[in-house]
C-alpha cells in the first residue's frame, strides 16, 4: 500500500496528467490512498470517498462528487 498527501500539489497541468495516468494504471492488486483535491485526478480513481469533518460521507466512483451532500461540503449551500 503506498499513501499519497496531495500528491499533484504544486504540479503543472501536464506534469499532473502524467501522475494521473501513471497512478490510474497501476495494477490491481496494488493499493493507493491518496488525498488529493485536484478533481482530475480524483477523475480517474476506482474509488472515491469524500470526506467532511473526518468522516467518510459517501463511497463510489466518481459520480459520488454529484451527491448532494458532498456538493454542500465541498462547494457550500445554494449550487
Amino acid at each position: 500500500m503506498m499513501l499519497l498527501d496531495e500528491p499533484t500539489a504544486g504540479m503543472t497541468h501536464a506534469e499532473s496528467s502524467a501522475s494521473r495516468r501513471s497512478s490510474s494504471a497501476s495494477p490491481p492488486i496494488a493499493r493507493l490512498l491518496m488525498v488529493e483535491h485536484n478533481l482530475s485526478v480524483v477523475s480517474a480513481c476506482r474509488i472515491a470517498s469524500p470526506c467532511c469533518s473526518g468522516a467518510r460521507s459517501c463511497e463510489g466512483d466518481y459520480d459520488v462528487s454529484k451527491d448532494p451532500n458532498v456538493v454542500e461540503a465541498y462547494l457550500g449551500k445554494g449550487i
